[in-house]
């Protein structure tokens, strides 16, 4: 019977290896998770929004009598884009924190077993060549879904347009647009870097 230290010391690598699957299928369902998100953005602001524009331009001059309504659902619209946004952040911490876990476990894996291997855990579960700081960094990750903070902007300042009867200038759109711009990332930001969240 094998009594050595490592045997005890360590645990048994079937049940690591598990682990490691069970993380990265949930890394990957995140991953799909945050897809989704998208075509739901596309599906319940894109079009929408789309439609309202087709609505502005059919109406003309008429448009006057229904800015009550087009306000409405443009706010409507714009609570939708910012559920969406904050479901996307969530997501994105998550997906960290699963990486960051399969990143111990990688190097557990590497430092107990790679010299008894030849060097086979470097070279199959080594991260190196899969995920670099730069790819799984918090503004990547961010860079990635920025669109939909950029569109929610450019509602809020279409909103304000309207709500102004027409009398905001540039200097005051662009304001509005960067401060909205502002919040979503600072909030990004806030709840990406939680504790859990470990930079690499």
């Amino acid at each position: 019977m094998d009594n050595s230290p490592k045997t005890e010391k360590y645990p048994d690598i079937e049940y690591v290896l598990h682990i490691y699957d069970t993380i990265w299928d949930y890394y990957k369902k995140s991953l799909d998770e945050r897809t989704q998100l998208f075509n739901n953005y596309i599906v319940f602001v894109g079009i929408p929004i789309l439609a309202v524009g087709i609505i502005a331009e059919w109406l003309g001059e008429n448009i006057a009598n229904f800015i009550q309504e087009i306000i409405g659902i443009l706010i409507l619209i714009l609570l939708i884009g910012i559920v969406i946004f904050l479901m996307y952040i969530k997501e994105s911490a998550v997906s960290r924190k699963y990486l960051t876990r399969i990143e111990v476990i990688t190097d557990f894996l590497i430092e107990r077993y790679d010299s008894d291997s030849d060097g086979l855990f470097s070279r199959l579960y080594g991260l190196d060549d899969l995920f670099h700081p730069e790819t799984t960094a918090m503004n990547i990750r961010l860079g990635k879904g920025l669109i939909l903070p950029i569109i929610n902007s450019g509602i809020m300042v279409g909103i304000f347009y309207l709500l102004a009867e027409y009398h905001l200038n540039a200097v005051q759109m662009a304001l509005i647009f960067v401060i909205s711009l502002a919040i979503q990332i600072i909030v990004f930001v806030a709840v990406y870097r939680t504790p859990d969240s470990r930079k690499r």
